[in-house]
């Protein structure tokens, strides 16, 4: 739909905030799409032209893959969502990995669901919201209900409304006002975290990613990277914590430090050269069968090394072998020093690594595989000169694996 001239409306005060930062892992402009209206996917992504015939596939590197004919109508109120989990619509068994395509463009929004291969419509639903103007649409399996998102263009009532739909009915369960967090949707897109369970909202208006939960309570607001803006398109990455992006122009990123995992612990760190503490964080899923977990680091000095430890117990020993730091883990303490696994923060002041659960290191039986219902802690171990050469420790987090 054509969209007129607006005047943005003063956003409020938004008290929420996330200490994690979004990193670009990769871009392209994909080579059979040209302004992206909807985008949907995991490790690879789906991308729809503006007012396109077709649903165009893309490998992560940006390799084009193929395209499926697209359901319903042409469209620019529209969006794409990929299938973590099986769900049942309009009375139809779903399978995992489906592609879902809602169709916001005029009345009410219509869903359906398509084969990812043949492009075969499995079944399809017509929702009770929308007056057009539905620009984004996800599945949320925490809920195990379908979500819409309406833009600022009045229509109905329903501006910068979040609506949550029965995907049995399509009836209108609960609605929330993204506006009322000082959010303002013009071309945007939801997607909803598999490990969490909050939506995340994007919109074209606005330089940071939302996070909300299914109530409409804004958790935290995650400042886009430099170069990065104008998004229309959201499709969150629960393995690896991380999320594809898409502006309307076309360009299409995947960044990393989304969806955050664990609670920390033993906080602050004590201060380091930056003038700060050290956090670290973890990313990705705490689901032990997806092996996707991420460890970053942040508020490090530039260019330091180091490399991360880990633990299944807790400690606190202050100034362990004349470190200015903290150690926070006890126990048998195993250290991620491969070759690759250790770090220098460059410039940013900051490190990750991807760890893989089936390959944990301890001093005494060598790598072991984490099981569901343990919980590891870990820290970051790196150096520092302040002034003189010494080294330092970040905060702890654990994670609890199902």
């Amino acid at each position: 739909m054509i969209r007129p001239l607006i005047l943005l409306l003063p956003a409020t005060l938004i008290l929420a905030s996330a200490a994690a930062q979004l990193e670009i892992v990769t871009e392209f402009n994909p080579s059979e799409t040209g302004s992206v209206c909807g985008l949907g996917g995991a490790q690879d992504v789906w991308a729809y032209q503006c007012f396109g015939s077709e649903i165009d596939h893309y490998a992560s590197d940006g390799s084009f893959l193929g395209s499926l004919p697209r359901p319903g109508g042409s469209a620019n109120d529209v969006d794409l969502d990929v299938l973590s989990v099986p769900m049942m619509l309009a009375g139809v068994s779903i399978p995992a990995g489906t592609l879902l395509f809602f169709d916001g463009e005029s009345g009410a929004c219509e869903v359906y669901a398509t084969d990812p291969i043949t492009g075969t419509v499995l079944a399809s639903l017509v929702t009770a919201f929308g007056m057009s103007h539905v620009v984004g649409g996800c599945y949320a399996p925490a809920t195990g209900t379908l979500f819409l998102l309406q833009d600022r263009v009045v229509g109905g009532g329903n501006a910068n409304l979040v609506a949550e739909i029965d995907p049995s009915t399509g009836a209108i369960l609960s609605t929330f006002s993204t506006i009322a967090s000082g959010v303002n949707v013009n071309f945007g897109d939801i997607d909803a975290s598999l490990v969490t369970g909050n939506l995340y909202i994007v919109s074209s208006a606005e330089d940071s990613i939302f996070e909300f939960t299914p109530a409409g309570v804004l958790v935290a607001a995650y400042d886009l990277p430099m170069g990065v803006g104008g998004l229309a398109g959201l499709a969150t990455d629960d393995v690896s914590g991380g999320a594809w992006v898409a502006s309307s122009s076309g360009t299409i990123w995947f960044l990393s430090g989304l969806v955050q995992i664990g609670t920390p612990y033993c906080s602050p760190a004590v201060q380091n050269s930056s003038g700060a503490p050290c956090l670290i964080r973890a990313f990705g899923s705490e689901v032990r069968s997806l092996n996707g977990v991420r460890l970053t680091a942040f508020q490090l000095p530039s260019n330091s090394f180091g490399y991360f430890i880990t633990s299944r117990t807790q400690g606190l020993v202050m100034g362990p072998g004349g470190s200015q730091g903290t150690l926070c883990l006890g126990g048998s303490v195993g250290r991620y020093n491969l070759p690759a696994q250790i770090f220098n923060s460059t410039g940013v002041g900051r490190a990750s690594v991807d760890i893989d659960l089936g390959s944990t290191p301890t001093p005494a039986m060598g790598f072991i595989s984490v099981m569901a219902g343990e919980t590891w802690n870990y820290q970051a171990w790196y150096r520092d000169a302040n002034p003189t050469a010494t080294s330092n420790f970040s905060d702890g987090v654990f994670v609890t694996y199902q």
